[in-house]
């Protein structure tokens, strides 16, 4: 409306964008921890196919990872899986997981993500390359609020809701959340969930 910015302008602008979106975000998390605690969280069950799920996750979330400078990487999907779900929900948490890796990779570095059938169950994995969680902290990682390095996490972003919030709703899935990781080797976040025939 005022006509072209200088490159200050332009600069301080998109300071100002990128505060406001993690902002959102973080009402946004604080909003859905309300409602769980609630029992208020609304979920629209449906037939989903998670191979295709995973592939709209890795679309969706494909220009933020390409401004970290990684690139995630379908090592092994199955054809077609059903699970009994919310698919925007199920959304939800790849997103959530997808960004923590990303956040917590190397510039360069990849995640690589597999969709494996386990007898009645399908298991949805990220494997990072990042720094890796200290064991002392990978019982709580799941909790609200939790971060495994409160100083590097401060400098990623995030309140530590995310993953509090993805525990929560694997769980109304009847499914399961959890992490393998060792230091300096990157980590593995995983979730399961039954398979709908």
């Amino acid at each position: 409306a005022l006509g072209a910015m200088s490159d200050k302008a332009k600069a301080i602008v998109e300071v100002a964008h990128q505060n406001t979106e993690r902002l959102i975000k973080l009402v946004n998390d604080i909003l859905d921890m309300g409602k769980i605690e609630a029992g208020r969280m609304d979920f629209h069950m449906k037939p989903v196919d998670i191979v295709s799920l995973v592939k709209s996750a890795i679309e969706a979330n494909n220009g933020f990872c390409a401004d970290l400078g990684v690139t995630f990487v379908q090592v092994a999907l199955e054809e077609k899986t059903f699970v009994h779900g919310d698919r925007g929900r199920l959304m939800q948490v790849l997103s959530n997981m997808m960004s923590n890796a990303a956040k917590f990779s190397p510039h360069g570095g990849r995640v690589d993500i597999s969709v494996t059938r386990q007898g009645d169950t399908v298991r949805i994995a990220l494997k990072d390359s990042g720094p890796g969680i200290p064991e002392e902290f990978r019982k709580s990682i799941f909790e609200k609020f939790t971060q495994a390095d409160s100083s590097d996490s401060r400098q990623k972003g995030g309140a530590g809701l995310g993953l509090s919030i993805a525990k929560s709703i694997v769980e109304r899935h009847h499914g399961d959340l959890g992490c393998e990781s060792e230091v300096g080797a990157g980590s593995t976040f995983f979730f399961t969930l039954p398979v709908s025939d």
